[in-house]
């Protein structure tokens, strides 16, 4: 039994055919996935594989539109998934408590556009809003990380809520702090009901139904 922070390393997978691998981790506790949505957009050849969640939880998302999986294209050199800022979004349901976590590698294409990038609705949600800003918006407001985030380049970004704040972290850091925001359904990963949609690719996505720590966040 330990209260400290567990950090797993890689020191050699390889593939006797030469074919590219990706680790991909899956924390337990007592046998039930930490994550409540693991999806690193690996695996398998069809779309519907390429949004399976590797939580133990089945959350699977459904692809709709013609997003893909660029094999090469993710933060790390493996896959990560495209969204064409018009039609492409994940459709999921996974409902959050009051306490919980959202975190990915995000590469924006579309500095254009608002787009979601998990949504209940058009209500609430985290959406890169048309000026790079993310914003987590509810209660008929933005509310605004401090730092733009830059078009064409791999950044980790997160969200963390708890009974206190609500708070962004950029590359580990945070980056703006507000009133804990209301708990939420993540409906859409992509876009929204109004078609709210977002121009670029994203990468390891994770959910959690807690508030990470300063510590666990950039992983």
């Amino acid at each position: 039994m330990t209260s400290d922070n567990l950090t797993a390393y890689n020191i050699s997978t390889v593939d006797l055919d030469g074919d590219i691998v990706k680790n991909i981790y899956d924390w337990k506790k007592n046998g039930t996935s930490i994550a409540l949505f693991n999806m690193p957009f690996d695996g398998g050849d069809s779309n519907d594989t390429h949004v399976r969640d590797y939580s133990n939880h089945g959350n699977n998302g459904t692809g709709v539109g013609d997003g893909y999986r660029n094999i090469t294209g993710g933060y790390d050199g493996h896959d990560s998934y495209h969204f064409d800022a018009v039609d492409d979004y994940i459709d999921v349901s996974i409902p959050l408590s009051n306490n919980f976590t959202i975190a990915m590698w995000i590469y924006p294409t579309n500095p254009d556009a608002y787009g979601s990038l998990a949504a209940e609705d058009s209500t609430v949600g985290l959406f890169l809003k048309s000026n790079n800003f993310l914003t987590y918006y509810f209660s008929s407001t933005d509310h605004n990380a401090d730092t733009a985030l830059t078009t064409s380049t791999w950044q980790h970004i997160a969200i963390v809520n708890n009974a206190s704040n609500l708070t962004f972290y950029l590359n580990g850091l945070p980056d703006g702090t507000y009133a804990s925001a209301p708990s939420m359904t993540v409906e859409y990963i992509g876009t929204d009901n109004l078609n709210e949609a977002f121009g670029g690719f994203l990468d390891d996505y994770l959910i959690f139904n807690l508030s990470l720590t300063p510590d666990q966040i950039y992983i």
